[in-house]
């Protein structure tokens, strides 16, 4: 979980093919990962449902959609 907070941190953004590769897991685990996080900091991560990602919220709560 580590993992990803940080690649969020670094990119803004995460998706479960990034788990799948990273860690080489299938992926509802890649997609319980992502689950467990949004349970442990429910402020960290918003799902896109356009780009099908899950991106960063800024701090006033709004989510991030900068592609940097």
């Amino acid at each position: 979980m580590n993992w990803i907070r940080e690649r969020v941190a670094a990119l803004g953004t995460i998706n479960r093919l990034d788990i799948m590769a990273q860690f080489r897991v299938s992926s509802p685990t890649a997609s319980a990962d992502l689950q467990n996080v949004q349970k442990r900091w429910p402020d960290l991560l918003e799902y896109d449902k356009t780009g099908k990602r899950y991106v960063a919220k800024d701090r006033s709560g709004e989510v991030s959609h900068d592609q940097n």
